[in-house]
């Protein structure tokens, strides 16, 4: 008896004396809404930070985390209320990640703004995170651009992106024009898909090896579904060190 009594005793003993397990509390998410831009720092002691905003059904978003001087490989996610993945990426434009969506319903949203890797990551350094409401680029307009020979860029060069959404079915023109210099551009059109690689479908991807002018193609777009079109510095273009391409990008009715 004595021997149980003194196991016992020296069980509750390694109980009361062991360390206990560290809990790290998070701060609550960070609110914010349309047309805001706001500065963060990922570490590896802070690997992600929340931020919360209200939307309206069929809003279309845009939501950027963009390193600002700093080697951050970023990735983004969009959650719902209850905290489901909705979207994420960590590559559109890298070194960006961008998430372009529509909100299924009317509430508050999580934006997640991570690295790559999350936990595991290893990167680390401060952002720009900015929340945008878009208003589709009108068929007929066009959108005057810039592309970067390096992809050491800021957030004030990102290239503009032309965001589509048909109301019917639609077959469209696009027409790409850029001048003359080092550099030559490629031209994109992604269509946001959370089942493809990165969350975007490539639908065309013009990536020419030597530099081509003036461009074309008529497309078949579907009603009521996210286009995505942007220019960026073709592959094989190799100037790093050139000055900024001008770029202009047309979308008419065929």
């Amino acid at each position: 008896m004595g021997r149980i009594l003194g196991a016992a005793l020296l069980a509750l003993c390694l109980l009361t004396t062991s360390h206990p397990a560290t809990v790290v509390a998070q701060d609550a998410p960070i609110e914010i809404t349309y047309g805001d831009a706001v500065n963060g720092d990922i570490t590896d002691d802070e690997f992600e930070v929340n931020y919360i905003f209200s939307g309206n059904e069929d809003d279309i978003v845009m939501i950027e985390m963009l390193r600002a001087s700093s080697l951050i490989d970023p990735k983004l996610q969009l959650k719902s209320a209850v905290g489901d993945v909705l979207f994420e990426n960590d590559d559109f434009l890298y070194p960006s990640a961008v998430i372009i969506t529509s909100l299924r319903s009317d509430g508050e949203y999580t934006i997640t703004a991570t690295r790559y890797n999350g936990r595991d990551g290893e990167s680390e350094g401060n952002y720009l995170l900015r929340l945008s409401l878009v208003e589709p680029t009108e068929f007929g307009t066009t959108i005057d651009t810039q592309i970067f020979p390096s992809n050491d860029i800021d957030e004030t060069t990102l290239p503009q992106l032309v965001v589509l959404y048909p109301e019917n079915e639609v077959t469209v023109s696009v027409n790409m024009e850029m001048g003359e210099g080092e550099a030559f551009a490629a031209l994109h059109l992604v269509t946001p898909d959370t089942e493809a690689f990165g969350s975007y479908a490539s639908l065309v991807e013009f990536n020419p090896g030597v530099p081509i002018y003036n461009l074309s193609f008529d497309i078949e777009l579907q009603d009521e579904q996210i286009y995505v079109i942007y220019a960026t510095r073709a592959f094989a273009s190799y100037a790093f060190d050139a000055e900024p391409l001008d770029v202009s990008i047309t979308v008419e009715e065929a």
